[in-house]
């Protein structure tokens, strides 16, 4: 699997989320030796999140849940260690709203994305 770390910072009563980086244990192209790793950043609310962590969401994935913060640009060549410094937007968030984070490490394909790993976060964990 893989991750992506976080880190929180309090501004104007928001919270700061940047992508800095992640440890995946292969190349997940089918048709290349490199690829070029970006995360996708979700909120869940936290009925979503333990659906989800069960596996008893009927059919839906980690893909259709939630709402799109956004996303960082690609890390070219990336490959099994990618870094975003530098190419993660901040992702700025009301921690008022509460929730889990989820952070998707994916790769784009011929065929679509390939969904190399991802991790969840209790937002309230990142505030303490």
């Amino acid at each position: 699997g893989g991750g992506c770390r976080a880190a929180g910072a309090w501004r104007r009563e928001m919270v700061e989320i940047v992508c800095q980086g992640a440890n995946l244990t292969r190349v997940f192209s089918k048709f290349s030796q490199t690829q070029a790793p970006y995360v996708e950043v979700r909120l869940l609310s936290t009925d979503e999140a333990l659906q989800l962590g069960r596996g008893a969401c009927g059919g839906c994935s980690s893909a259709t849940l939630g709402e799109v913060l956004g996303r960082t640009r690609p890390h070219e060549g990336g490959n099994q260690k990618p870094r975003w410094e530098g190419l993660s937007p901040v992702f700025a968030l009301d921690p008022s709203r509460g929730g889990v984070l989820l952070f998707r490490v994916l790769i784009a394909g011929v065929v679509g994305e390939t969904l190399c790993g991802e991790g969840m976060m209790e937002l309230s964990v990142i505030l303490r």
